[in-house]
Order: C-alpha cells, then sequence, then structure tokens
C-alpha cells in the first residue's frame, strides 16, 4: 500500500495568528507509530482569559477555555463527540474553538466601546461644544450684568421728579401744589415699600379671599399705607415743615385712619366685626410720624392694642377656617415689620432731608470773644432761666363721645352701648350660648340673669356687672373704675389694660383663674362664712433675678 502521505505539501496557512503548526518533523514513519503525527501546536493565549494548568489528556491549545465550555461538561449534557483523534481533526477543533471565542471577545470588547453614558444635562447637540459648570456659570453672570445695565439706564432715563398718586385709590392725593415728590426714593421709602410688597401684600390678599367687610377694610388699610409712602417720599426731598403746614400733609393719613375706624362702627353686627377692631385698634400706629423721640415702642403699643382682638379672631375661626388665622399672622407681620424698620431708619423720629450749613449764622471775628476783648469786660450776655416742666403725662384714651344709647339683641349677641347713668339695664331670657358685649358704658349697672356663655367689657369707666353663671368668661378691656360680681360660677376671669376692678367671688366661685396684663388696682373679695367679705389685692410689683438656669420671678410684698 502507498503511504498516507507521499508528497510532501506546503504548510497551510491559518487565518488565526495565534496558532502555528510545525511540519518541519519527519513523517515518513506515520505507520509505525501514530503518536508521532500530531503536531505541535503553540497556542496564542485570548486576550483576558487566564491560562489554566495542563491537565493529561487535555487538548493543546484549549488551555484558556473556560471550564464551563470544555469537552467533558459537552459530552455530559448531550453533545457531540469529539471527532476521532487525528491530526486534521484536532486542528478543526482547535481552530473552531480558538475562532469562536476570539469573535465573542471581539464582540464584547465592541460592545463596552460603544456604551452609552447618562449625561445629567441633557443629550450632547452635534457640532455644538459641551460647557463646564464653571464656563456656564461665567455665561450667566455676563447676562445678569447686562440686563443690570439696562436697568440703570433705564432708571437713569426716568429720574425727573413726578407727582406720585395711588393707582388704587379713587382720589389723587396732592400734599401741596408746589411740592413734588422724586419718584426713585431713598432708603428709607424702599423699605417701606419692602413692607408694602411683603406681609402687607399677604395681608390684602387673604382679606380678599375673606370678602365682605373685611375686604373693603383692607381697601382702606392699602390707601392708609400708601399715602404714608407719599410722606416719607416727601421727607426725603424737603426739610421739616412748619408746625401748620406738617398738619396740612398730615390730614390725608389722618383721614384714611379716621375712614378705617367709622367703617369699623358702622359694622358692629357683621360676623367679622373682630377683624374690624383688631385692624381699627392698631391702625393708628401710622402715626408714628408725629412721635418722637422713640417712636418705634409706640408702634407696639398699638399692636398690643389690637391683640385682644386678634386673639378673639383666632379663638372663633383657629378651628373653622385657616385663612383667618394666617390673616392675623399677616396683619400682626405687618406692624411687627413697620417697628423694625422704623426702629432702623427713624431711631428718634422722622428724618427729614437735611440742608447742611447754610441755615447756620456766620459769625465774624467781631463776634468772637477770644478776638473781641470788649465782649469778655461788658456785661454778660442774658440767659433764659431755665424751666424744669413737669413730666409729660401718659397719653389717656379720651373718653367715648356721646353717642346714642344701645340695648338691643343681635342673634347670639346682647349689645349694650354708651349707656350713661342707666343703673336699671337687664339682660333677661339668654340662652346658654349667648355673649354680652358692654362697650363705651359711664356710671351704668347691667344686670344678666340666667347662664351664658361670655361676657366682654370694652372701654367702659364706673360701670359695674352683675351675673349669675359664665360656660366661658368674664373679660376686662380698657377699662376704668369697674365692679363685678358673681353670684354663681365663672371659670375664668381676664383683665387688660384695666386701672380699678373690684371683683365680688361667690362660694361657688373659689376655683376661679384670674389672668391680668397692664393693669392696675384690682382686688378681689373672697366671701366669708359671716356673709362679708375678706380683701385680696392681686400683685402688680415683681422681683426678677437671673440664675444658672434662667431668670426666677417672685412677687414683692408691701411691707409699708
Amino acid at each position: 500500500e502507498a503511504p498516507l502521505l507521499k508528497k510532501e505539501e506546503p504548510p497551510k496557512e491559518t487565518k488565526n495568528p495565534g496558532l502555528t503548526i510545525d511540519t518541519s518533523q519527519d513523517l515518513e514513519g506515520l505507520d509505525d507509530d501514530d503518536d508521532n503525527m500530531i503536531v505541535p501546536i503553540t497556542p496564542r493565549t485570548a486576550k483576558g482569559l487566564t491560562p489554566h494548568p495542563a491537565k493529561r489528556n487535555s487538548t493543546p491549545g484549549l488551555s484558556a477555555i473556560p471550564k464551563w465550555l470544555s469537552q467533558d461538561d459537552d459530552e455530559e449534557s448531550g453533545g457531540t463527540a469529539e471527532p476521532p483523534v487525528t491530526p486534521v481533526g484536532r486542528d478543526e477543533l482547535a481552530l473552531r474553538r480558538h475562532r469562536f471565542f476570539s469573535d465573542l471577545l471581539v464582540a464584547a470588547q465592541a460592545a463596552t466601546e460603544h456604551r452609552v453614558r447618562f449625561d445629567p444635562l441633557g443629550p450632547s447637540v452635534a457640532g455644538q461644544e459641551n460647557l463646564s459648570p464653571a464656563a456656564e456659570l461665567n455665561t450667566l453672570l455676563t447676562r445678569l450684568e447686562n440686563v443690570t445695565s439696562r436697568l440703570e439706564q433705564t432708571v437713569a432715563s426716568t429720574d425727573s421728579p413726578k407727582t406720585l398718586s395711588h393707582s388704587n385709590s379713587s382720589t389723587q392725593v396732592n400734599f401741596s401744589p408746589t411740592l413734588s415728590v422724586s419718584a426713585g426714593g431713598g432708603m428709607s421709602s424702599q423699605a417701606f415699600q419692602d413692607i408694602i410688597s411683603g406681609p402687607l401684600t399677604s395681608y390684602l390678599t387673604l382679606s380678599s379671599q375673606l370678602g365682605g367687610e373685611v375686604a373693603a377694610h383692607a381697601k382702606l388699610v392699602s390707601e392708609a399705607f400708601q399715602t404714608q409712602l407719599q410722606y416719607l417720599q416727601l421727607a426725603e426731598c424737603r426739610t421739616v415743615p412748619s408746625q401748620a403746614e406738617q398738619g396740612q400733609l398730615l390730614q390725608p393719613t389722618s383721614l384714611k385712619i379716621q375712614a378705617i375706624q367709622e367703617l369699623r362702627e358702622k359694622n358692629r353686627t357683621s360676623q367679622y366685626f373682630n377683624h374690624l377692631s383688631a385692624i381699627s385698634e392698631s391702625i393708628p400706629a401710622l402715626g408714628w410720624v408725629t412721635i418722637s423721640p422713640a417712636p418705634a415702642p409706640y408702634i407696639k403699643e398699638m399692636n398690643d392694642a389690637g391683640q385682644f382682638y386678634t386673639n378673639r379672631v383666632l379663638k372663633d375661626w383657629k378651628q373653622k377656617d385657616q385663612r383667618h388665622v394666617d390673616w392675623v399672622k399677616a396683619w400682626v407681620e405687618t406692624l411687627t415689620e413697620l417697628q423694625g424698620f422704623v426702629k432702623q431708619h427713624h431711631t428718634t423720629g422722622l428724618v427729614w432731608a437735611k440742608t447742611g450749613a447754610a441755615g447756620l449764622k456766620k459769625v465774624t471775628s467781631d463776634m468772637q470773644t477770644h478776638k473781641n476783648p470788649n465782649l469778655r469786660t461788658g456785661p454778660a450776655p442774658f440767659k433764659a432761666p431755665v424751666s424744669v416742666g413737669a413730666p409729660a403725662a401718659a397719653p389717656v384714651k379720651a373718653p367715648p363721645s356721646n353717642k346714642p344709647p344701645v340695648f338691643a339683641r343681635d342673634g347670639k349677641k346682647w349689645l349694650v352701648e354708651h349707656q350713661r347713668g342707666n343703673k336699671s339695664l337687664v339682660v333677661e331670657g339668654a340662652e346658654m350660648n349667648n355673649v354680652v358685649y358692654m362697650y363705651g358704658c359711664f356710671d351704668s349697672t347691667l344686670t344678666v340673669k340666667g347662664k351664658i356663655n361670655s361676657i366682654f367689657l370694652d372701654s367702659c369707666r364706673k360701670s359695674a356687672i352683675v351675673f349669675d353663671s359664665l360656660v366661658s368668661s368674664v373679660e376686662f378691656v380698657n377699662c376704668q373704675s369697674v365692679q363685678m360680681q358673681v353670684l354663681g360660677k365663672v371659670p375664668t376671669i381676664s383683665i387688660d389694660k384695666t386701672d380699678g376692678c373690684q371683683i365680688y367671688l361667690s362660694p361657688e366661685s373659689m376655683q376661679v383663674e384670674i389672668v391680668s396684663s397692664k393693669s392696675s388696682e384690682m382686688n378681689v373679695m373672697v366671701p366669708k362664712a359671716n356673709g362679708d367679705f375678706a380683701e385680696f389685692p392681686i400683685p402688680e410689683q415683681y422681683k426678677t433675678t437671673v440664675s444658672s438656669t434662667g431668670l426666677s420671678t417672685v412677687v414683692v410684698e408691701s411691707k409699708g
């Protein structure tokens, strides 16, 4: 028989550079020993794979193949059997497997290179260079500077003085035909405008949502603030006016405040009467422009004056409508901001424009003592005697004007107002949810029969109240020389800004709670076993000490 390989053939070229077939050996003895026919192959380890140690009976060139694709696993899983052990079969199997894993690695690498990166700033636009955060910030700053330059040019072009008028008001306010207010304004007027655009705007918005008398009241408040803004702008561009001229300039603000208070008096039966009262009691804070040398505390006093009614608004509407709570907060914040504004810009009073040294009298050499010896030998100049005047008395609230008396029932309210010298006022047939409101009475006595909800005495003088029992409380506000007597039971007695209050308790009211603030001359009459009363004064003087844990306040007993 002819030998298997008689003619020497040139070596075959392989597409895989990792395999090298060595055919330099002598192949004439292939018939005698088949083992000598095995062609040695020098494998090249595929990229990313670590060669495993060579095992016995392992196929050359497959040392880098993972175990999960080994020949043994193929046979166990029912795959095709390995071709016959021949040099050609082994070479083809090794080439196919190596080519397969090479293509697999190339595909994996290509997928990795084409992976999409997520950019939080959005997709990039072709042909446009992506800016860094620092470059974007510089661009924004440049645009902002350009806008600022345009605004400055606009303000400069409108620098001519003009007369201001409030567009929301039906009547234009002119201070004087010869005066004009600059449109720009100084730091003071700008800070006041911040109050108008801030908490006051919130108050106006909430008032319009509530509607009714509250919205109409808020419109007058807005006009009052706009009028004061014009007054502040006027003060920035002129000197202090005379007393008569100043009264004329303040007349628009005074008329606005008067209109606000009159609207409250016309709507005493409104369900929003407490809202109107809170504004009417505190709106005189705009009169700080006439207070010197400390106008800021005056605003605080006016804010406290309306606190009684704001507390009643919170009490009545807190569980019903949150808008009323926000309304109270907005108004209180407006007055608080106004107080801070005055404290910062007008600490000792309204600041008018300065005139420098133009108004000073020039002192010549003959008027100077060290240059004119005759002035030293002559009589001393006249000096006016220093007058020590009495200290300024605290402002006392004027008594209520002589208005027609009122004694009527409006739903759940009993209104007793402007009574003079009437000692026989009696409320009968009242129900447990009724409220008695006594206002502006002088030298009068009111008797309430039956058990009702609460009683309020506001701005009464030398008046008395006698009642059986109450569900809630009896309150005294801005009263002078008043008395009360309970025949049954009362849970709470509240006294605020009252001078002179005599309280007569019954045996059933010994557990009463008395809350007082800014009041004086308060006495409690406690019944004795013999029917007489024992008098106990409510403390008015306190001593406060500072300790490591804070402040400690105790009552100071009078030993005189």
